[in-house]
C-alpha cells in the first residue's frame, strides 16, 4: 500500500537525510544506506532545503520530460495551469518533521565534506531539458500572475528556507560515524 508522503530517508553518519526530488536525490541516495519508511524516527533528521520556485521550475521540466516518453517522445514546453503535476513538483514541507535540521541546498558541498563523502552529480542535464526549463522561465517572466500565485502555493517552502541553517551550526553529534 502507498502511503502518501512517507519521506524518503538515507543514514548518513548519525543522522537521517530526507530525499526530496529535484534536490540531488539521485546523488544523495548513493550517499548513505537507505532507511525503511516504516521504521522508527528514531536519529535525528536534516533535510536540504532548494529555493521553492527554482525546484518546482526544475521540477515541471522534469514531469514535462516523463510526459514527453510517454506520448510523442519529443520534449516541448507546454505552459502550467496547476501547481502540483508529480513528486518533482510536490512541496518539500510535506516530508519535514518539527525537529528536522534544516540547511540550504546552496551548501550541499559543504555538508557533504562534513559526513566525509564527495558528492557525486550523477544527472547532467540535457540541453533539451535546459531549454525547456528555460523556456518555462521565460514564459513565467511573461505570466506574472500565475508566477506570484505559484509563489504563494509554495509559501511553506520559502518559510522553510528561513529556517534553515549553516552547515558549521550544526551539532557535532550528528557527523560521529
Amino acid at each position: 500500500m502507498f502511503v502518501p508522503y512517507i519521506p524518503e530517508r538515507v543514514a548518513i553518519c548519525s543522522h537521517h537525510l530526507i530525499i526530496h526530488a529535484k534536490v540531488a536525490s539521485t546523488s544523495l541516495r548513493t550517499c548513505g544506506q537507505r532507511v525503511d519508511p516504516h521504521d522508527k524516527w528514531d536519529k535525528p533528521t536534516i533535510a536540504i532545503i532548494r529555493n521553492p520556485l527554482q525546484r518546482w521550475v526544475a521540477g515541471y521540466t522534469m514531469y514535462l520530460a516523463d510526459l514527453s516518453r510517454h506520448n510523442t517522445g519529443r520534449l516541448t514546453f507546454l505552459p502550467p495551469h496547476h501547481f502540483t503535476y508529480d513528486v518533482h513538483t510536490t512541496q518539500q514541507v510535506y516530508k519535514i518533521r518539527k525537529d528536522t535540521h534544516l540547511i540550504r541546498f546552496e551548501d550541499i558541498n559543504e555538508y557533504a565534506d562534513r559526513c566525509g563523502f564527495k558528492l557525486p552529480h550523477l544527472h547532467q542535464t540535457p540541453p533539451l531539458l535546459k531549454q525547456c526549463r528555460a523556456d518555462c522561465v521565460l514564459w513565467m517572466s511573461n505570466n506574472l500572475e500565475y508566477k506570484q500565485a505559484l509563489k504563494h502555493h509554495l509559501r511553506f517552502d520559502y518559510k522553510l528556507r528561513e529556517k534553515c541553517v549553516s552547515v558549521q551550526s550544526l551539532p557535532e553529534n550528528l557527523f560521529i560515524k
